[in-house]
């Protein structure tokens, strides 16, 4: 953020005992850039006026241009929204498409699909969220959300890069918007997670006790985050400036259907989100730790299932997922056994749950479940398995190798 230029004027202020004070007004412009990672990210500022100012707000990483600065953007950026709350976090004023009168037509695209604000606002302080194209707000307040919150690369189901625009074409993450006419202006963290998903099958969804969970975000603090859902501390399994992960504990949840989950650094809230609560929320890891494709299980023989290790027909395996509920005591043997059955299909055939469980010696977010593998189905690299408890799908698209 560069601050390009400064008016100030001189006003006098009154105080209660007759003493004249002087201050100044100052009206400025400020020029943001920055890139979002997913479709469903936003980007925060804040800024502040000392009198009813007529405040511009514009984008212009769509179809490029010189911002407040001076500096040349490139066209390219993803095609943007933009939305001014007010200090009670009531929605002020949201445009997604500005006009080609103030925005730069984008030559490659010849669209002008830039975002531009332009109100006469009171003294106070403000929030601009900049969101890409259709996740607008979703109710008058700030706290109600956006469109497409939680559903990361909304655009495309077929490109894992999202950022399309509305005629298809493959845009860039890149943002540059300025605000001019405030008197400050900062970015701000997001107080809403990027993106919060099951870790196993990187699909958003409710969250389930034993539930290991990966959310995403930018400015997250990285060192050692305190996440607390529903006012409980959680175990951190890992965390960076952009990511955290956490496991959801066996006692969420209580009798509530939604929580509230924060990350705290320093003693400060830097992000928060409501969550929706279900008894389960079962998904499979796989081994290329997309959610998609082999998943992670070892064979009878503790080898990893594989083209060069499969499993054979008639032998049981172990399956290694998150979110399949709330598990029992540990009993004599040392295991934890899950409230709720599950049941398993291999090669599109009812198999065989032997075992459902925590993984011995792991963190109550891995859960492990045997199954024996049918002896009616087709060999293959590619084999589909699928399990259930409490009426709840593991994710479509994951296989197994057989012998």
């Amino acid at each position: 953020m560069t601050k390009l230029r400064k008016l100030c004027s001189r006003v006098r202020g009154v105080m209660s005992v007759s003493v004249l004070i002087a201050g100044s007004v100052c009206a400025s412009d400020y020029s943001f850039t920055g890139n979002l990672q997913r479709d469903d990210d936003h980007a925060r500022f804040t800024f502040s006026l000392d009198q009813t100012t007529k405040v511009v707000i514009r984008t212009l990483s769509y179809g490029g241009g010189t911002n407040a600065e001076g500096n040349q953007i490139s066209s390219g950026g993803f095609d943007p929204s933009v939305s001014i709350f007010d200090q009670n976090g009531a929605l002020v004023a949201t445009n997604r498409d500005g006009s080609c009168q103030e925005v730069r037509q984008d030559l490659q695209s010849m669209m002008c699909w830039d975002s531009y604000l332009n109100p006469s606002l009171p003294a106070g302080t403000y929030q601009v969220v900049l969101t890409q194209s259709v996740n607008t707000p979703r109710g008058p307040f700030l706290e109600n959300g956006f469109s497409f919150d939680g559903e990361g690369n909304f655009t495309s189901s077929s490109q894992p890069t999202g950022f399309i625009d509305q005629v298809g074409n493959q845009r860039t993450s890149a943002y540059a918007v300025d605000i001019s006419g405030v008197t400050s202006a900062t970015a701000g963290i997001d107080k809403n997670f990027s993106s919060l998903v099951n870790a196993a099958s990187f699909d958003a969804g409710s969250v389930a006790p034993n539930t290991i969970l990966t959310f995403f975000g930018n400015g997250l603090g990285g060192g050692e985050p305190v996440v607390k859902l529903a006012g409980q501390s959680l175990n951190v399994l890992y965390s960076d400036d952009n990511q955290i992960n956490i496991v959801a504990p066996m006692s969420f949840p209580s009798s509530t259907r939604r929580a509230n989950l924060e990350i705290i650094q320093a003693g400060n809230v830097v992000a928060s989100k409501e969550v929706n609560a279900s008894a389960a929320a079962p998904a499979l890891f796989t081994i290329s730790q997309t959610g998609r494709g082999q998943v992670a299980v070892l064979n009878q023989d503790y080898s990893v299932n594989s083209i060069a290790a499969p499993a054979v027909r008639g032998s049981h395996i172990m399956i290694y997922g998150t979110g399949f509920g709330v598990a029992n005591e540990v009993g004599t043997d040392g295991l934890s056994i899950l409230r709720s059955g599950v049941t398993a299909t291999i090669g599109g055939k009812p198999a065989d749950v032997t075992f459902a469980g925590l993984a011995f010696g792991y963190t109550s977010g891995l859960q492990q479940i045997n199954v024996k593998v049918p002896e009616n189905i087709p060999a293959g690299s590619s084999i589909g398995v699928q399990l259930m408890v409490n009426g709840e799908f593991t994710q479509t698209g994951t296989t197994i190798v057989v012998e």
